[in-house]
């Protein structure tokens, strides 16, 4: 089965080596952005369709946690990481009580606890993902009843924007309706 899209994270620190490590260590499995700014990384947070930022916490002009408390207000589903190489565990306890970090670790990191994180937070961004299509789905649904549509109609149409196959059972398990996805699966 086919992973899907593939996933782009943003890699935020001021020095280029570590930049440059974080790219290496994710470029074969995910489209890699990077800045050694919180000014770049905003810049190109705007720009890109990032679904996850690593960044680190003490830089010039730009805390990571300032960074990812931005992307936050921006993109509440962005999963955040933060990097330190400093013992400044209370400004990431504190990003951590805001809830604008999801993970924390500390530098140097072991680059496979690293990417099990971004691999199970990119998991989560996919269940948020598909969580906002069906809140605005439902929505949908709702404004097209209240502009009187049926609720056949309604739901007919909320099962065919479905990018997954979709078959409603009836009495004596026959099958009542497919969405088109699943006619295109069973190659009707």
């Amino acid at each position: 089965m086919a992973e899907g899209p593939r996933r782009t994270i943003l890699c935020i620190d001021d020095e280029k080596d570590v930049v440059d490590s974080l790219y290496d260590t994710f470029m074969d499995t995910y489209n890699v952005k990077t800045a050694t700014s919180g000014e770049e990384a905003l810049k190109i947070f705007k720009e890109e369709d990032i679904c996850l930022v690593i960044t680190d916490q003490r830089m010039p002009g730009m805390e990571g946690t300032e960074i990812l408390a931005r992307i936050k207000e921006m993109k509440p589903i962005c999963k955040r990481i933060l990097l330190t190489g400093y013992a400044d565990i209370t400004a990431a306890i504190d990003a951590i009580n805001k809830g604008s970090v999801d993970r924390y670790f500390s530098k140097p990191w072991d680059d496979e606890e690293l990417r099990q994180a971004v691999k199970d937070l990119l998991a989560l961004y996919k269940t948020d993902e598909f969580l906002e299509k069906v809140m605005a789905d439902a929505k949908g649904m709702k404004e097209a009843a209240n502009k009187g549509g049926t609720f056949q109609q309604v739901i007919e149409k909320f099962m065919d924007s479905y990018p997954a196959g979709i078959c409603v059972l009836g009495k004596e398990e026959r099958v009542e309706y497919v969405n088109r996805k699943g006619l295109e699966i069973i190659k009707y």
